[in-house]
């Protein structure tokens, strides 16, 4: 069964591992990599501050692009949306690391919890010649990531530009080097619901 965000939400919520749980509800919530919570590029407690938007409390969290060697980005979110104020009191409990698992381990447990559920896979090319059809997959943790950025785009209106400064993306010309932390082009989306 091909799953939606509030399938995957569900998933999510019944995680009986306290961390795990959080770590997933961390990673659907940024649609960051695993990499970019745990592994070679994880986020420090201390990565993460509040501030207040036209009478909101907003979360930033500064992440590391791991398709982009580490180049900073910026999520904002409001404490108003689900699983943020969660998130933001757990950030302020840590000390040292964010998260107790490595990559290899992130990835297997989420998998096994997911199990069951699947997400599709658009046409791609990774070579010139070479084309992979439309398919489905096993969920696993980078499935979080495809299933948020479906829904900024198909709930809260986000653009390509607004994508690529949430998801990290590069962008051609000059523009590459400072949406990254643009989080003031797409905030005033998630308050409006």
């Amino acid at each position: 069964m091909v799953t939606n965000i509030v399938q995957a939400r569900e998933r999510i919520e019944a995680i009986k591992n306290s961390q795990l749980r959080i770590l997933a509800k961390f990673q659907l919530q940024t649609a960051c990599r695993v990499s970019e919570a745990v592994g070679k590029w994880a986020l420090k407690p201390n990565d993460m501050n509040l501030t207040e938007y036209k009478g909101n409390e907003i979360a930033i969290w500064t992440l590391h692009t791991a398709k982009r060697e580490g180049i900073e980005r910026m999520i904002a979110l409001p404490l108003s949306q689900v699983w943020v104020k969660e998130l933001v009191d757990y950030f302020q409990t840590r000390k040292k690391t964010s998260f107790s698992y490595g990559i290899s381990s992130a990835s297997h447990l989420l998998a096994k919890e997911f199990e069951g559920l699947t997400y599709n896979i658009e046409k791609y090319f990774p070579k010139k010649q070479l084309a992979i059809p439309r398919h489905e997959r096993a969920m696993n943790t980078h499935s979080l990531r495809h299933l948020r950025l479906s829904e900024l785009v198909n709930f809260y209106g986000f653009d390509e530009i607004d994508l690529a400064t949430f998801a990290g993306w590069k962008m051609k010309g000059m523009a590459n080097r400072y949406v990254t932390t643009a989080w003031g082009r797409y905030i005033d989306k998630f308050l409006k619901i």
